[in-house]
């Protein structure tokens, strides 16, 4: 019972970690390049 509801909010609890990781590492490249540039 529980599996069938917790798998879909845990995947997308863990898309939306990836997409903030993903957001923040970008963002980090960016100021960098931008530092050195």
């Amino acid at each position: 019972m529980f599996n069938g509801l917790s798998l879909p909010i845990l995947l997308t609890i863990f898309a939306a970690c990836g997409s903030v990781i993903w957001i923040a590492g970008l963002g980090v490249l960016l100021s960098a390049s931008m530092l050195q540039g």
